[in-house]
C-alpha cells in the first residue's frame, strides 16, 4: 500500500506513506516479527521514508555491495552482496 502511494508522489501521498511505515515499524517492534530482508531494505532507519530508487534515493555500485544515498535525510546505508551457497543437493540416481 505504501508502494502504490510513493508511485504517485503528491505531497498527500507522501504523508501517508511516511504514515504507513511508521505505523509497519512499531508492529514490528512491539510484535518482534521477522522482517523479510527485500523490506527492511526499503525502509530509512533515520527518516522513516519508504525508498524508492530514482525518487528518493541514489544507488551506487561499491566494491563489495551497494550504496544508498536518501537524499531527505541525507544518510547513506549500505547493502552487501550475499553470496549464493553452493546446492548440497544429491543428483538423484
Amino acid at each position: 500500500m505504501a508502494e502504490s502511494k510513493a508511485n504517485e508522489g503528491t505531497d498527500q501521498s507522501k504523508a501517508l506513506e511516511k504514515r504507513y511505515v511508521s505505523l509497519a515499524r512499531k508492529i514490528i517492534l512491539h510484535y518482534r516479527v521477522k522482517v523479510p530482508r527485500e523490506t527492511s531494505l526499503r525502509m530509512c532507519k533515520a527518516c522513516m521514508n519508504l525508498l524508492v530508487p530514482g525518487k528518493n534515493c541514489r544507488v551506487r555500485k561499491a566494491s563489495s555491495g551497494f550504496l544508498l544515498y536518501i537524499c531527505e535525510c541525507g544518510s547513506s546505508n549500505k547493502l552487501f552482496l550475499l553470496k549464493s551457497k553452493p546446492s548440497t543437493a544429491k543428483p538423484a540416481g
